[in-house]
């Protein structure tokens, strides 16, 4: 037996070859489709009848000229939807008629008599009430997803926008439906219900509305069009800045027991600093967020999806105000001192990268850059840029960028976890306070190296916590008081990358070569740079996330130690100004 699509797939190749039956037909099919599609968008019968022949008129003088049946669809469906569009003007974005227009837009005489069997008058009005005072743009993407079974990157074409933003407004659309439902007693359940109830009651008739079935599956979103849905709502509305300068009174007041960022106190747990695996069967979906401007903070999300791109789990997080791993085994949120590295000890590469830097990177390291060659980089100025891209193992691929000044709110850089997930906090204390103070010493040739220093281990803390600098050598004084010149080289955790990769990409940025090693014990790490007058070999504590030692050989010879401490009760004397320009590099 054919499918309803094979048919039409066969009235369109007659059509095309000029049987005038079969257009009629393939005319036929589409009118009544496309009338519930617009019904459902606009609720105004005339409104309907007007938008659908006015788009099946601009199909035919258009018909020779498409080539496939679903290129059919998609016209008819895009011409539609900007004639409503259209049709609505200024109003698109809000309510669009009175309550009492209600009951006979919907209710027409083509309604299909046995749902008054099934579905009380007091459910219909509720339904048809709610649907109503929806935004038409919503009530246009609940049709496209639900009825139409359309795909986000079929919504997005019509919508004229990304998959993303896609995704985000029929989150947005749903949480006002059941916004609506619930102001008249319907629990959160009702949702699917309400939708199907619709269906039914705009279809254009009995067989059309006993097909009508709408699934949880096809409400959906997503982990990232669930955050940006809410990051467009009129209750996020606190800037990353100022979040950041609120939650660090003390950063360790994630010691509250309201989810997964709760540290639980006195569970003392031994644990090798776990790196991140490439996904072998699944494909992973890397969320980069910058909160100031693409060449500086970045947080990040590491979600580990199936090949069709359901979500299963987030396996990495990092935010304002930690860094979290999930064990699936042991279904544990792990909070830890350090950022994300790679297993493989692969450099951190981000979208936003230039493209000679991405060279430079695969170069030293016989690898091909991360991000497909298609794509080329992300790039833009601004605060909130979020890149969301796709890997398979084998490369990754950017898929969206958008701009979204909230998402560093605890709502929409959202956990998603399971609710049953146990926590424990293996961060020291220096890192649960968030911030700590360091000392350096040493000789470089010959000459006496002291230097002091504070430094915020999540970007939070940096709001008021701020990393500054201040090192002799010989009887030369140098000062940083931003975070900046004297910093390169050097352990940055504030910005959302682990010392081994801040130090690489450091040095990749000046063209310095370098090799990388994990030693014997996997806790320390080794990198070594490469220049012309000489080498400097890192060790980096990897689960504290910060530089141990750094060893000179060459034109430049000796050593530096770096100490790091708990105590934050002593005055370490900030510097007032920066002075020259110099880094750790320099040396």
């Amino acid at each position: 037996m054919e499918t309803l699509k094979e048919i039409e797939s066969e009235l369109f190749k007659g059509a095309h070859a000029g049987s005038r039956g079969d257009l009629d037909r393939l005319a036929g099919t589409a009118s009544l489709r496309l009338t519930e599609y617009v019904r459902r968008m606009t609720l105004e019968s005339h409104v309907t009848e007007d938008i659908v022949q006015e788009s099946m008129l601009g199909m035919f003088k258009v018909f020779d000229k498409i080539q496939t049946i679903d290129h059919f669809w998609g016209w008819l469906y895009t011409t539609a939807f900007n004639k409503t569009r259209t049709h609505y003007g200024r109003q698109w974005r809000r309510a669009n008629a009175y309550l009492a227009d209600i009951e006979g837009e919907v209710e027409n005489e083509k309604s299909p008599n046995g749902l008054a069997d099934v579905v009380t008058s007091e459910l219909k009005q509720i339904v048809t009430s709610s649907m109503k005072e929806m935004e038409p743009r919503h009530r246009a993407v609940l049709t496209m997803r639900c009825y139409e079974s359309m795909s986000f990157a079929k919504i997005a074409k019509v919508l004229d926008c990304s998959e993303v933003g896609a995704r985000a407004l029929f989150y947005r659309a749903k949480k006002s439906l059941a916004k609506k439902l619930s102001r008249r007693g319907f629990g959160k359940g009702s949702l699917v219900l309400a939708l199907g109830v619709f269906g039914k009651l705009t279809a254009s008739t009995e067989a059309s509305a006993a097909q009508v079935a709408v699934g949880a599956t096809s409400l959906k979103v997503g982990a990232i069009g669930t955050a940006l849905g809410i990051a467009a709502s009129k209750t996020a509305v606190t800037t990353a800045a100022a979040v950041g300068i609120a939650a660090v009174g003390a950063v360790a007041t994630v010691n509250n027991d309201s989810g997964p960022e709760a540290a639980i106190a006195g569970e003392t747990v031994t644990k090798v600093a776990e790196p991140i695996q490439e996904a072998k069967d699944n494909h992973q979906e890397h969320w980069y967020y910058y909160p100031e401007k693409s060449q500086s903070i970045v947080m990040s999300k590491i979600t580990e999806c199936d090949k069709d791109g359901e979500k299963l789990y987030c396996r990495w997080l990092q935010n304002a105000g930690g860094n979290y791993y999930y064990n699936l085994q042991d279904n544990t949120v792990y909070t830890v001192n350090y950022h994300a590295w790679s297993k493989d000890l692969q450099v951190a590469q981000l979208p936003t990268d230039s493209r000679n830097l991405l060279e430079f990177i695969g170069q030293v390291q016989g690898t091909k850059h991360y991000f497909e060659e298609a794509t080329g980089s992300v790039s833009g100025d601004g605060a909130g840029l979020l890149a969301v891209t796709r890997s398979d193992g084998r490369g990754e691929e950017v898929r969206d960028v958008t701009r979204h000044p909230n998402m560093m709110t605890e709502n929409n850089f959202v956990f998603d976890w399971p609710a049953n997930t146990k926590v424990v906090d293996l961060r020291d204390e220096m890192h649960r306070q968030g911030w700590g103070y360091f000392t350096i010493a040493g000789k470089i040739n010959g000459k006496s190296v002291t230097g002091r220093g504070r430094m915020p281990f999540v970007y939070a803390a940096s709001r008021r916590y701020s990393a500054w600098l201040k090192m002799k050598v010989g009887g030369q004084v140098y000062a940083d008081k931003d975070g900046g010149s004297l910093f390169k080289g050097l352990s940055r955790p504030w910005e959302g990358l682990h010392t081994i990769d801040t130090v690489r990409r450091d040095a990749a940025k000046r063209g310095i070569a370098f090799e990388t090693k994990l030693l014997s014990d996997g806790l320390k790490g080794q990198v070594i740079l490469s220049k012309e007058a000489g080498k400097m070999m890192y060790i980096i504590d990897m689960d504290r996330d910060v530089v141990e030692q750094i060893v000179f050989t060459g034109d430049s010879e000796g050593v530096l130690k770096f100490d790091y401490l708990d105590n934050i009760d002593i005055d370490f004397g900030e510097p007032r100004v920066s002075t020259v320009k110099f880094s750790i590099l320099d040396l």
